[in-house]
């Protein structure tokens, strides 16, 4: 039964697709081919080990994309982006000394066609970049290097006047293997409902992830997602969401709370604070597991630009932070963010102290060009790594060029 259920979504798309496709065409038939790109380099020097005496890493990354758009029909078409990511010195050229380290990554990194037939739906199949809400729990992982793509099936369809659903069905693995019992384990997914409430301002959303090669592996997530701005200057950007799943030996269960709420003044400066929790595991509840599931998220844009956390804590994170942006003439901007960290459930020796993190840059923007620098600093508690941590170092200068 689970199975079916999971096919439910990739049925129901492909059933409004082909409504779609039978409805009349509402473009004119055009030709268009669109190509643009980006180029960015970055050099970071981190010493993020806490330990005295450890010298610094320098690491210098370049990542070149270019992007192909082509419209078959003003209802049709292909996007397709070609990246290049690599570490410099890792592959340096056809004199190198340190062939094939692993650092690189040339080739296709999104691919799909999309199909538009009609005002009130589309269609994408392919493999794509994929940035759900404010990137909490979906998201392309923008500074990473190579990035988070998916591949599968997505569409949209207007469902009235201010109601719009998106649904999508992204395979993340192709298994083709049997269980132990000779049955076909079923490759593991992860679907997307979600309904936009356009008038209202909020969205409510499901995410189901499963998996049969990891016991049976599956996770609900239901939550609901709202970004506005009220009273001129104020605004908010909140997300609430509750996970429930099981697999073959264990429950599981979690909860995440995500808002930041701030204001901007005349001048163009903005203060907000963040508060951002997920719930970790209870020791004393050996038959169910607590911890949040992030999904696919940007984790460096919400805790921290050091990245201590992006891989999860068992005992679950909270985060409160306090943002200062401040725009100049002449295209640059400064921003000024502060952390506090702890975990959500105490550790094993009773304490929940991780430590306070600043992140400070500076960006100029001229046109297609940009180039910002930035440093954090990370004062970790000796409960979390030991006594007398030294204070965790990392900057960063990175220049991008739009095409």
């Amino acid at each position: 039964m689970k199975r079916y259920l999971c096919l439910l979504l990739v049925v129901v798309m492909m059933t409004t697709f082909a409504a779609l496709a039978a409805a009349q065409s509402c473009g004119s038939n055009t030709t268009d081919v669109t190509i643009s790109g980006q180029s960015r380099y970055r050099m970071e020097i981190s010493d993020k080990s806490f330990v005295d005496g450890v010298n610094a890493d320098w690491m210098q990354m370049l990542r070149t994309r270019v992007n192909i758009k082509a419209k078959a029909s003003a209802d049709a078409g292909v996007f397709v982006q070609f990246q290049d990511s690599r570490y410099l010195g890792a592959n340096p050229g056809t004199m190198a000394f340190n062939n094939n380290t692993g650092l690189e990554e040339t080739g296709v990194h999104q691919a799909y066609l999309w199909y538009k037939p009609c005002d009130k739906g589309w269609v994408k199949a392919g493999r794509m970049s994929v940035a759900l809400h404010n990137e909490r729990l979906v998201g392309p992982v923008g500074w990473d290097n190579i990035g988070r793509t998916e591949e599968g099936l997505m569409f949209g369809r207007k469902l009235g006047d201010d109601i719009n659903f998106i649904g999508a069905a992204f395979q993340l693995a192709e298994n083709n293997a049997d269980d132990a019992n000779g049955d076909r384990l079923m490759d593991p997914m992860f679907y997307v409902f979600d309904f936009n409430f356009a008038e209202q301002g909020f969205d409510v959303f499901g995410y189901y992830l499963v998996d049969d090669s990891m016991a049976n592996y599956s996770l609900w997530t239901f939550g609901a997602y709202s970004n506005r701005t009220f009273a001129d200057t104020w605004f908010y950007d909140a997300m609430f969401a509750l996970q429930t799943g099981s697999d073959d030996n264990m429950d599981y269960s979690g909860l995440l709370v995500n808002a930041e709420i701030g204001t901007t003044f005349d001048n163009g400066f903005k203060v907000s604070g963040l508060f951002d929790y997920t719930s970790g595991d209870d020791a004393s509840t050996t038959d169910e597991v607590e911890t949040f599931n992030n999904l696919l998220y940007t984790g460096h844009k919400w805790n921290g630009y050091m990245d201590y956390f992006v891989g999860g804590l068992n005992e679950g994170l909270m985060d409160i932070a306090l943002r200062l942006a401040y725009p100049f003439e002449g295209g640059w901007g400064v921003k000024l963010d502060g952390h506090l960290f702890q975990t959500a459930e105490d550790r094993a020796d009773g304490t929940n102290a991780l430590g306070t993190e600043f992140d400070f840059a500076v960006k100029k923007v001229d046109g297609p060009f940009s180039i910002e620098g930035g440093l954090g600093i990370f004062s970790a508690d000796e409960d979390w790594v030991g006594p007398n941590p030294e204070t965790g170092i990392w900057s960063y200068i990175q220049s991008i060029v739009n095409f």
